[in-house]
C-alpha cells in the first residue's frame, strides 16, 4: 500500500510539534486518491488565503506541485525495497544512492523525508534513518521515504520493518 500524509495546522504552518490536532491528513493509494489530494489542497489554500492572506503558503503550493508531477508519471510509489536496504544490524534504514542498484536513479543532492506509521519525522532529513526523533531505538512499523533528486520527486510505497530491539 502506497501512502503519503500532508500534516498542516488551521493556522497554515506545518504540524512542527506533534501534537495531533487540527491536522488534515491525506493518504492516498492510487492515482483517484493523488487527484483527491490534490484538490484537497487546494481548499485549504484557497482557505488560507482568504483567511490569512498574510500567511506563507509555499509549502503547500510546492506539495500540490509535487502531487501533480507524481500524477503526470502516473505513479502513486515505488516498493520501498526496491530503493531501501535495512543495515548494520537491522536497526537502520539506508536508501541506495548508486544508481546502478537502485533503478538508475541518480541520488546525489537529493533531499529526503522520512515516515512512520503515516506521520513526518521530525530531523528524519538524510539518506539514512538511523533513530527515531527521540534519539532512541527505531520502532517497528510501516515507513516510507519522500524524496526530491534532479530527476524530480518520488514516494515510496509504505512498507512494515521490525528492527533489532524494537518493540
Amino acid at each position: 500500500m502506497c501512502t503519503y500524509t500532508i500534516e498542516c495546522d488551521y493556522d497554515g504552518d506545518y504540524d512542527d510539534d506533534d501534537d495531533g490536532e487540527h491536522n488534515h491528513n491525506v493518504n492516498g493509494t492510487d492515482q483517484q486518491s493523488i487527484i483527491d489530494s490534490i484538490e484537497a489542497l487546494k481548499a485549504i489554500l484557497e482557505n488560507m488565503r482568504n483567511n490569512y492572506p498574510e500567511m506563507d503558503t509555499s509549502e503547500i503550493e510546492k506539495q500540490i506541485e509535487n502531487l501533480e508531477k507524481l500524477l503526470e508519471k502516473e505513479e502513486a510509489c515505488i516498493p520501498f525495497y526496491s530503493i531501501v536496504i535495512v543495515r548494520w544490524d537491522s536497526n537502520t534504514l539506508t536508501v541506495i544512492n548508486n544508481p546502478a542498484n537502485n533503478g538508475g536513479y541518480d541520488f546525489s543532492d537529493a533531499q529526503y523525508q522520512w515516515y512512520h506509521n503515516g506521520k513526518r519525522l521530525r530531523n528524519a532529513t538524510g539518506q539514512s534513518l538511523l533513530t527515531n526523533p527521540d534519539g532512541g531505538m527505531l520502532e517497528a512499523g510501516h515507513y516510507h521515504v519522500e524524496i526530491r533528486y534532479r530527476g524530480g520527486f518520488l514516494i515510496t510505497c509504505t512498507e512494515y520493518c521490525a528492527f533489532n530491539n524494537s518493540n
